[in-house]
């Protein structure tokens, strides 16, 4: 009887024996997973990190294109605008010019029209 009880303790100790090594199999793919899966998610990382760069560095260029295209649209408009007023000047200019020599004008042709006809016209 005691050498069943031996044989059931040895057979006992041999099951948990294998147990463990099969835990400690276990355990150690379940490492190895977790190794992989953190060189993946590490690769991941750094070419996200290249990712953001990129994006990064493209939103930078195109705020810099669009600061740089309503520099020169305000410089545009500005210009445009110094154009409008010294038209506008100018043409109060010329209308007061105008306005100034009509009656000159219609003197010198009542003057061309006395001398083409020999005649004066009533007034």
């Amino acid at each position: 009887m005691a050498d069943t009880l031996q044989l059931g303790a040895v057979n006992e100790l041999l099951s948990c024996d294998a147990l463990c090594k099969h835990q400690q199999c276990n355990l150690v793919s379940c490492l190895k997973q977790l190794v992989q899966a953190s060189k993946w998610q590490l690769a991941y990382f750094k070419q996200m990190d290249n990712a953001v760069k990129i994006d990064y560095d493209a939103i930078a260029n195109w705020f810099y294109t669009m600061k740089d295209f309503a520099i020169k649209s305000q410089q545009k408009c500005q210009k445009t605008l110094s154009r409008l007023e010294w038209a506008v000047t100018l043409q109060e200019a010329t209308r007061t010019f105008v306005n100034e020599m009509e009656p000159q004008v219609n003197e010198l042709l009542e003057a061309f029209q006395i001398l083409a006809t020999g005649r004066v016209p009533p007034r």
